[in-house]
């Protein structure tokens, strides 16, 4: 049997933790959340998300998987390519990840709309190796047959 003195200390450690782990989950998920428009373009960061607004769309900018751009300071007979990853929720239901890339155009596609990825910044240069933090994509969700 736990005597009194040791319970509650327990009981107040316990709704703490349970309190704060509740306020860290509700933060992150409200964390860079911005408002777009459909058939605008809007920028992310990799973490933050989009809400277009008035479609149940939510847009997720996870990461960039590649970037072999030719750098702006050197010459290529290549000009390289971008892979990003987002995620797709639709009417609160998630799509799952969709990868972004040359080979599709860099578009995913659901329900009636797409997603097109347009640019991402910074430009790569020779000289400096770019942090993940630092890169910020712009996208543009739109509907089919309204564009």
């Amino acid at each position: 049997m736990i005597s009194k003195s040791i319970l509650f200390p327990l009981i107040t450690l316990f709704t703490i933790i349970i309190g704060l782990t509740i306020a860290y989950f509700i933060s992150q998920e409200s964390i860079a959340v911005n408002l777009a428009e459909i058939d605008t373009e809007f920028s992310l960061h990799i973490g933050e998300s989009a809400i277009i607004k008035d479609q149940g769309i939510k847009i997720k900018f996870i990461d960039v998987l590649e970037d072999s751009r030719c750098p702006s300071d050197v010459q290529c007979i290549w000009e390289g390519t971008v892979s990003l990853m987002i995620n797709i929720k639709y009417n609160e239901q998630d799509l799952g990840n969709f990868v972004l890339n040359s080979t599709n155009l860099h578009k995913a596609s659901f329900m009636e709309y797409y997603v097109q990825f347009k640019e991402l910044n910074p430009y790569p240069v020779s000289t400096q190796i770019i942090p993940k933090t630092a890169y910020q994509a712009t996208f543009r969700v739109a509907q089919y047959g309204l564009d």
